[in-house]
């Protein structure tokens, strides 16, 4: 049933348009296959997806790493008012075993990432001038960094994408309800229950259906004002109600869970006027201030200001000299937009705001890129109808050859450049791991020191960014390829003359977002990375195995401790760059400054070692 409603959504929608303009749809879907080719091509990990490796070093079933991840989860994610949320993170634990296996799990996401554009366009057509220009919309939507940080974590962050697919389908759905003015009372339940879902996923991005209202009701040119507000008001009443239905229920489902505190994930509530509107300024502001959609030049922030400053003196204009508006119905219509606008922003932000949450990031923006790529597609589909009246489908061509195409080209090198850093970052640490594993150095080295570098991203990758192609008299590669075999030199030649030969100026310009373009930002990732690389070259049988693995990311003061108490102990930590060791041990150092263009050795303090407790041991022998 739901299958057969979202399919007759479709064709209704599609039977609107000429069908001799249909090939424009497969065109779209090529470039958003071409915008993230990179996470097909490379093998990387980001972010959240290093928690499948927490079980890497347990020879385990499948199943058992689903249960687990779930027994792991579950109550985190009920706290949080997520109870869906990590399906896709365990589907994913149980699927994947070392780095690679994350290549096979990738298309699955590409073709969501695809089916969203195609729903988002079914909810912008009405507005936008049809379904070519709603989906054309809805992939520039979809390139913008809040979506993209969320597809590159894979089937981590796949129930995220199928939030907003599904808000979106029963945003489409009720709408179509309401259009026809027949209430059936079985769909409405099932519209119902397809929003209520997509909330116990993600609120923050089910609540995309209260910007769908306002577009639809700003920019919906078949409908007059007063029916459009009529329909707001209907969406309104009916999605804030199923809003308020889940609330109630992830509060009855955390009073009987057991006292807990999840810190500034933790599901709460705060509705104070003036707490609601700093973190309301906050974060436009931040949005404000970062490049217009997925640029990735931070020059060009000040289009944001600029276009919206133009949109809304022209859309103001526009709206008093409409010759269908008495002057005294105008200021009424005008103030109650301006009311429709507030509430509506307020409203989508709602699972932010409200909450506990620090300064927002890129993944609770969405509703502000997707309200920039509204107004975008709009300005060019008002202008070029009233250029070329005639030309049905220039604004089409418009969208896509001005904006879509060249925001494909960017997400291409930006998609190329996110899977780089990460996939080198891996190379890098794999490179020491490997080496120390093969020629058993394990023995002996068992304080492993990863140090965390002050530049955000390895060496080449600020020049990228910003387009210089020379070093002195180096050239940089275009292809994103040479990277990952870059830094096999750089690990080899570890002497200052031949690194300062590739340093790079300090003020070069930091280009990027929160959340992407830089190192893993959880010490945590650290400890996961390396326990990954080990299974790559090692299992429980190796004599590896017989060795307890402590991680102390958070706990360095331990390190002596643990190394003293047995030679089978191997302590992990994480220090930033310029911290120094103290230690009578042996120590492996994972420096990724060194990959870097401010290159650091890490100091290590030899101690002095009245005993000798690290002689060579049997790695043939059990500790037990």
């Amino acid at each position: 049933m739901i299958l057969k409603n979202i399919f007759e959504a479709g064709r209704n929608i599609l039977e609107l348009s000429d069908k001799a303009n249909r090939f424009y749809l497969p065109i779209i879907a090529l470039l958003i296959f071409f915008a993230y080719l990179p996470t097909l091509q490379y093998d990387y990990v980001s972010g959240d997806q290093w928690r499948t490796f927490q079980y890497s070093l347990l020879n385990e079933s499948p199943l058992v790493k689903a249960h687990k991840c779930y027994h792991d989860r579950i109550y985190h994610d009920l706290r949080t008012g997520r109870p869906f949320c990590s399906i896709g993170e365990c589907m994913e634990h149980s699927l994947v075993e070392e780095i690679s296996d994350f290549s096979t799990t990738r298309p699955i996401v590409l073709v969501l990432v695809l089916l969203t554009a195609f729903c988002v366009g079914m909810a912008l057509s009405p507005s936008l001038g049809g379904i070519i220009n709603g989906t054309a919309i809805g992939a520039l939507f979809i390139f913008s960094p809040g979506y993209a940080f969320m597809y590159h974590l894979g089937l981590s962050g796949i129930m995220i994408l199928i939030s907003l697919i599904l808000a979106t389908l029963s945003y489409v759905l009720v709408r179509r309800i309401i259009t026809d003015a027949i209430i059936h009372k079985n769909k409405l339940l099932l519209h119902s229950a397809i929003f209520l879902v997509a909330c116990m996923i993600y609120p923050a991005w089910a609540f995309v259906v209260f910007i769908f209202a306002l577009i639809d009701f700003l920019f919906c040119p078949e409908l007059e004002i007063d029916k459009r507000l009529k329909h707001f008001v209907i969406k309104i009443i009916f999605f804030t109600i199923i809003s308020i239905i889940y609330y109630l229920i992830i509060k009855l489902i955390i009073i009987f869970l057991p006292a807990g505190n999840m810190g500034a994930y933790e599901f709460s509530s705060n509705f104070n006027p003036v707490y609601l509107s700093k973190r309301l300024l906050l974060a436009f502001m931040i949005y404000i201030a970062q490049p217009p959609l997925n640029s990735l030049y931070s020059s060009l922030r000040i289009l944001n200001i600029i276009f919206l400053f133009f949109v809304i003196i022209i859309g103001s204009v526009l709206y008093f000299k409409n010759k269908t508006h008495t002057a005294r119905n105008a200021a009424l219509y005008f103030f109650i937009t301006i009311v429709v606008c507030a509430f509506s922003i307020f409203a989508s932000l709602a699972p932010w705001l409200v909450s506990r949450m620090p300064g927002p990031g890129n993944r609770h923006l969405i509703i502000f890129s997707l309200l920039m790529c509204v107004l975008i597609g709009w300005v060019i589909f008002r202008v070029s109808i009233r250029l070329f009246p005639a030309k049905k489908y220039i604004s089409t061509i418009l969208i896509i050859l001005i904006i879509l195409l060249p925001a494909a080209a960017v997400q291409n090198k930006r998609t190329a450049i996110e899977a780089g850093i990460s996939g080198t970052e891996i190379e890098a640490m794999r490179l020491v791991v490997h080496k120390w594993i093969d020629e058993y150095s394990f023995a002996k080295e068992r304080y492993i020191v990863v140090v965390i570098p002050k530049r955000p991203r390895p060496l080449f990758y600020d020049r990228v960014l910003n387009n210089v192609k020379h070093i002195g008299s180096y050239k940089i590669p275009e292809d994103p390829l040479y990277f990952f075999n870059m830094f096999t030199e750089l690990i080899k030649k570890k002497n200052d003359s031949f690194l300062s030969g590739y340093r790079l100026i300090q003020d070069t310009e930091l280009v990027g977002y929160g959340d992407s373009l830089e190192f893993a930002p959880n010490p945590v990732y650290y400890f996961k990375m390396f326990t990954a690389l080990i299974r790559e070259e090692c299992d429980l049988h190796h004599p590896l195995g017989l060795m307890t693995i402590y991680d102390l990311s958070f706990a360095q003061e331990k390190a002596e401790e643990i190394l003293d108490d047995g030679p089978f102990n191997i302590a992990f930590v994480v220090i930033n760059q310029g911290e120094q060791i103290e230690t009578k041990h042996d120590v492996l150092a994972i420096n990724f400054s060194l990959i870097t263009n401010f290159p650091e050795p890490l100091i290590v303090n030899k101690t002095k070692d009245r005993y000798r407790s690290d002689v060579d041991i049997d790695i043939n022998s059990s500790p037990h």
